[in-house]
């Protein structure tokens, strides 16, 4: 969904109104959403007695990611334009939803389960 709705503005952006721009940013949030706490759920399961250094990496790989991504968005804006900019993102966004989605179930780590 959250790739979705980036391609869906990239492809259609111009030809828009503001409430289905809203409609379409308001689902990309949820999904993001759902998968950045599906993703740390995965993680503490992962990480069982570990799961306060390993919540800590994860913040501080999320926010790295955060300030990356917003650095190469402002070039890809400047040079190319917000479509592309777009299209990138739902490009890089379905790329990150493949990568997860191999990563296998987490074990269940046996000190968390004593």
């Amino acid at each position: 969904m959250s790739g979705g709705s980036l391609l869906f503005l990239a492809i259609a952006g111009s030809n828009l109104n503001a409430v289905t721009i809203t409609v379409a940013f308001i689902l990309w949030g949820g999904a993001v959403a759902a998968i950045f706490v599906s993703f740390q759920t995965w993680l503490l399961k992962e990480a069982g007695a570990d799961a306060l250094p390993a919540s800590a990496i994860y913040v501080a790989l999320f926010n790295a990611a955060i300030g990356l991504g917003a650095m190469l968005g402002s070039v890809v804006l400047t040079f190319a334009g917000l479509p592309q900019l777009l299209l990138l993102a739902a490009i890089s966004t379905l790329c990150g939803i493949l990568a997860i989605a191999m990563l296998s179930e987490p074990a269940m780590n046996p000190k968390v389960a004593e």
